[in-house]
């Protein structure tokens, strides 16, 4: 199953099922929860997370 703009799209080696509002809904929330960890954990966001935080800090010693 391919999730594309958010609709899920069965591939042409699966069967074509029908899924019930409430578990499309699910697997769609899953989905995107697990691509948002993906780009959250990545190294580019993390090296700005750790350059957003440092500058963070070299203000607030400044402001002391």
């Amino acid at each position: 199953m391919l999730i594309v703009d958010g609709m899920a799209t069965p591939t042409s080696s699966e069967p074509q099922r029908v899924m019930p509002p409430e578990e499309l809904c699910e697997h769609v929330l899953d989905t995107r929860y697990a691509q948002l960890a993906l780009l959250f954990n990545s190294g580019a966001t993390n090296a700005e997370r750790r350059m957003a935080r440092d500058r963070y800090a070299l203000r607030s010693k400044e402001q002391q």
